[in-house]
């Protein structure tokens, strides 16, 4: 998770989720990364205010997609709430395994039996507490970092595990349930590490 700091500019932090979602804690979490971002690693970053137009369809992500890069090129950081994550940009790679819509987070991941070609969906309903962060690929070769909650207890949970090191091998995508509270990773519903593909490897955790 930690490639999200090879950026060649600024990075930009996007609040993707409306006011009536809790402005004031989306705001609060965007503000915390900005501020550990300057502290550990002497970054800058811009925050853009929260956006109603990230979860809009294939045209207007498109032109989401080159307002970013005319802000720079920098890597993107998103900030969501609920079903306000918008979808990743379309790429000549295979679909994005992890989907969120629906009020499901959905991961389809590759078998576990080497020697199989097919993939396992597991699928997450949105309960209290639920988050996640992971990473997406964007165009020009740069990086999203999401952190997402189901809910706002959900999205501080995933948001303590913006990366903070570099090389300590943290990965690539992490879903957090309530049970992380007092039991630490042990609660964990998914983790594990993206192939050349961006498809979930074979050895990711998915339960």
């Amino acid at each position: 998770m930690d490639a999200i700091f090879h950026s060649m500019g600024r990075f930009t932090i996007r609040i993707c989720s409306p006011a009536s979602s809790g402005e004031e804690q989306l705001m609060n979490v965007a503000l915390q990364i900005s501020r550990n971002l300057l502290q550990y690693f002497a970054a800058d970053s811009q925050i853009l205010p929260p956006q109603t137009a990230c979860n809009s369809d294939d045209n207007d992500n498109r032109m989401i997609e080159e307002e970013e890069e005319l802000r720079g090129s920098g890597n993107l950081i998103t900030v969501a709430i609920g079903n306000d994550l918008p979808p990743p940009p379309l790429s000549p790679l295979d679909l994005f395994p992890i989907h969120i819509a629906y009020n499901h987070l959905t991961i389809q991941a590759a078998a576990s039996n080497r020697h199989s070609s097919r993939t396992t969906t597991k699928s997450y309903p949105f309960v209290p507490d639920l988050g996640a962060i992971f990473l997406r690929p964007r165009s020009s070769q740069r990086l999203e970092l999401v952190v997402w909650g189901a809910d706002v207890g959900g999205l501080q949970q995933a948001s303590r595990l913006v990366p903070l090191l570099t090389g300590v091998g943290q990965p690539d995508f992490v879903v957090l349930s309530e049970q992380c509270r007092w039991q630490g990773f042990a609660g964990v519903r998914a983790a594990g590490f993206f192939d050349f593909r961006w498809q979930v490897s074979s050895g990711s955790y998915v339960y």
